[in-house]
């Protein structure tokens, strides 16, 4: 948990600072997450496919169980014509969810 405020000297920061900080902190990571995945989609449209990957990668990495990630990776390995690849992440994720 990130306590940044800890040390500073005005009571405003002090005061439950825990609480706010980590709703905060959920609130930009799932903000980039959705960002992440509209840019992909983005480049996917505009056929971009190793861009639009990179970017769906970078959000399923931060999340791995966030399914609207793995379906960008997945239409942009179909839109390549990567049947394999599509199996493969496709075999994985079945592996993750039969794990857990």
């Amino acid at each position: 948990m990130l306590k940044p405020y800890r040390d500073c000297p005005c009571a405003c920061c002090r005061a439950g600072t825990d609480d706010w900080v980590v709703l905060e902190q959920e609130r930009w990571d799932q903000l980039r997450l959705h960002a992440l995945e509209a840019t992909a989609e983005v480049l996917l449209c505009r056929g971009q496919h190793m861009l639009a990957l990179e970017a769906s990668l970078v959000a399923a990495r931060s999340e791995l169980f966030r399914e609207s990630a793995h379906r960008v990776i997945i239409r942009v390995y179909l839109a390549e014509g990567n049947w394999e690849l599509r199996y493969s992440i496709t075999r994985t994720i079945s592996e993750y969810s039969a794990a857990s």
